[in-house]
């Protein structure tokens, strides 16, 4: 399997965000990765994604669950769909993993979702132009095409992925997510009006919905209704790489991610208490895990030859995978 996924990683990293050499007969191959250009959500057809997924050789293709994933920084969709492949090939689980390329994607536009006009924080876009809309919309072609019946996803990010994730569930009550995982995310949108630090400095979006229409009562109440896990590796307390942010409203936050982690889930559950509304979140540890997606998604490895090797028989209940779908094995 280890040479299964280097071999499927390889062109992703030696071309980067390059172009499929084939856009026909999507969702139709199986067993292995695939993917196809999708361009049809017609408010964003100007900026298309890749979409990678990998549906399962065997098995009822109209039954299975679906797991999107959003992938890290580095924008290498196939190497984030690729943790979890043997799992989904075992289980029978779809995975979808879009690419949000940087020439069409910002930073703005996917870890913050491209609700607010990039130099101008207060002038808010058109929802329809908003980056998780491409979610959904590949989840009603992928439902389109293959007549699946099932009628909700699960969604999975690491990083600038799990800041994609949470400022979905945030800005998108309507979106079909039945559990949502955002794991070591480098700073969050806190649920409060208004972020402070220790100067008395005052952070809006992205780091809270001070100015937003998201901090309203119904909104919260969606937001804290969700089923979303904050999933934070507690070896992941580098300060020091260059992917994360050190600007003041992040470290507002806290120092490490796992101390954002903590605080914002702590803030984010007394804010629901102080206004009486039910919270439905986990915040769940993985022990002696660090800014390592396989790690997350399995929980354990082992090291082989000095290199750390994960394996769908070697997974936590604190995995991903073990929050996802442990219990249903």
């Amino acid at each position: 399997m280890k040479k299964l996924l280097i071999l499927l990683l390889l062109p992703c990293l030696l071309l980067g965000c390059a172009t499929p050499t084939a856009t026909d007969g999507r969702w139709q191959t199986r067993g292995e990765a695939a993917e196809f250009i999708f361009q049809e959500y017609k408010p964003l057809s100007d900026r298309p994604i890749i979409v990678r997924y990998f549906i399962p050789s065997t098995g009822d293709i109209r039954t299975m669950p679906v797991l999107f994933i959003a992938h890290g920084m580095g924008r290498r969709a196939s190497i984030s769909m690729g943790g979890w492949m043997e799992f989904a090939e075992r289980d029978g689980i779809v995975l979808i993993a879009p690419e949000f390329c940087l020439e069409h994607y910002s930073v703005n536009c996917f870890q913050r979702g491209g609700i607010f006009e990039r130099r101008d924080l207060t002038q808010i876009v058109s929802r329809e132009l908003w980056t998780a809309n491409k979610v959904e919309a590949v989840f009603d072609n992928f439902r389109h095409y293959t007549r699946s019946r099932v009628l909700t996803y699960d969604i999975y990010g690491h990083s600038a992925g799990a800041q994609f994730v949470h400022r979905m569930l945030l800005t998108m009550p309507e979106a079909r997510v039945g559990t949502a995982i955002a794991a070591n995310a480098g700073n969050y949108t806190f649920p409060i009006n208004g972020l402070h630090d220790i100067a008395g400095e005052v952070y809006g979006w992205p780091f809270s919905v001070m100015g937003t229409p998201f901090g309203t009562e119904q909104n919260l109440e969606a937001f804290f209704a969700r089923n979303l896990i904050i999933q934070s590796g507690t070896a992941d307390t580098i300060t020091d790489s260059d992917d994360l942010l050190r600007t003041g409203g992040a470290m507002a936050q806290g120092v490490t991610r796992v101390e954002r982690a903590h605080n914002f889930f702590n803030t984010s559950k007394q804010k629901a208490e102080n206004m009486g509304l039910p919270f439905n979140w986990r915040i769940v540890d993985v022990e002696g895990i660090g800014h390592w997606s396989l790690g997350m998604i399995h929980g354990a490895y082992e090291t082989i030859d000095g290199e750390r090797t994960v394996s769908a028989n070697n997974w936590t209940p604190t995995s991903a995978y073990g929050l996802l779908f442990g219990n249903e094995k």
